[in-house]
């Protein structure tokens, strides 16, 4: 089981406002970029207006919210992870309340602006991701990888296959990450930013 009190080092993510709060200039993805990966119902609202569907999905700080979030997703199995971190730090599929009550007593670090963040876990899914380059009328996708895994196993532990052998929509694919990336692009350039979103 990895552990979720040793995700909340440290890490860009977490205090790339503190730094923008205190003067400093922040290169790459900007804060209202983070904040709306990272904060579920921001994601959600994204998510809905583009039209994307996405699995059932809620955050917690503590133990009462985590069991009501997964009464609200539909029960287990859940994905649960921190906000704010990288590489699918301390991200672990919880199959019963047992596992939840030991996972939310380890964590470390969560507050109202860090918390837990709970998915529903999708049975037997291909997993797959895609990079894009957006102008802000273009975008380019280099690629959509497909895990070797079937979803849940973290996209730094997983093998990929590039092109795709077994995506069968994948042009679906890359227009829902064309619609995210604009959006991400026209979310920035309102806040003054001009940058090409990855």
């Amino acid at each position: 089981m990895r552990s979720a009190g040793n995700a909340q080092k440290i890490t860009p993510l977490n205090i790339a406002r503190a730094l923008s709060d205190e003067g400093v200039k922040i290169l790459g993805t900007s804060i209202d970029s983070i904040d709306i990966a990272e904060d579920r119902d921001l994601f959600r609202k994204m998510m809905d207006q583009l039209e994307i569907p996405m699995p059932e999905s809620g955050m917690a700080t503590n133990i009462d919210e985590a069991l009501a979030c997964v009464k609200q997703i539909g029960g287990y199995p859940v994905m649960i992870r921190p906000s704010f971190v990288l590489g699918g730090r301390g991200m672990e599929v919880i199959y019963d309340e047992n596992m939840l009550r030991e996972y939310v007593a380890k964590a470390v670090g969560v507050t109202p602006d860090r918390p837990l963040l709970i998915d529903r876990f999708l049975h037997n899914a291909l997993e797959c991701e895609a990079d894009a380059l957006s102008d802000g009328e273009h975008v380019y996708i280099p690629s959509v990888m497909e895990h070797v895994e079937l979803a849940g196993v973290h996209s730094g532990d997983s093998a990929c296959i590039i092109p795709p052998e077994t995506i069968t929509e994948a042009n679906s694919l890359q227009a829902s990450v064309a619609k995210i990336n604009l959006f991400i692009f026209m979310t920035e350039r309102s806040s003054g930013r001009r940058r090409r979103p990855t």
